[in-house]
């Protein structure tokens, strides 16, 4: 069960992204603003779906922009919390002792990656060659936005956020990053 994303949740998550790039509190809070925003809609489609779909032509067609649009902020947000912990990753140096668990932060950008790869470079990802090379849009009927990479693989945005925000969270309060040399 997914715990429930809430707004003290992401500040706290964007305040420990900080420590990597201050900037990254603001991308970090932005992108947990959205995927409460995104998980509500979520919500509304999987407890609607069925009447969403029942509509006359003429409201089908705005029912669909939604849900296009819906998918869209689901597919940029997942490339954008990916270059989060991309960068994460990069700053972060695995000989720095007071600095977070490196497993977790290695081990949700593999998780983000296997979605990525298909989304931004239309390929399967490297360590999943049985994966499509396309990550088909469709609707989880547990957690709403998601993409199928296979038969039986099905990876959903709200899966994602749980992941990368209990990464933010795992993190210590305050660490020391090393100096980086220009």
């Amino acid at each position: 069960m997914l715990q429930d994303r809430t707004a003290a949740r992401w500040i706290t998550g964007g305040n420990r992204a900080a420590h990597f790039e201050l900037h990254m509190m603001i991308t970090v809070q932005g992108l947990g603003s959205l995927d409460r925003e995104l998980t509500a809609f979520d919500r509304f489609l999987v407890t609607n779906v069925e009447e969403i779909y029942a509509y006359p032509d003429d409201q089908a067609i705005g029912h669909a922009v939604l849900l296009t649009r819906h998918l869209t902020l689901s597919y940029l947000w997942v490339l954008g919390a990916y270059e989060v912990i991309r960068s994460i990753d990069q700053r972060f140096f695995s000989g720095n002792p007071n600095g977070p668990d490196t497993y977790e932060i290695k081990a949700t950008k593999r998780q983000f990656s296997r979605l990525r790869v298909p989304l931004a470079k239309y390929e399967a990802e490297r360590r999943s060659p049985g994966d499509s090379s396309i990550a088909y849009p469709a609707l989880s009927a547990a957690h709403g936005a998601a993409w199928m990479l296979s038969e039986s693989v099905l990876i959903s945005r709200e899966e994602l956020a749980e992941a990368f925000l209990t990464m933010l969270e795992g993190m210590p309060a305050q660490f020391a990053l090393p100096t980086r040399t220009p």
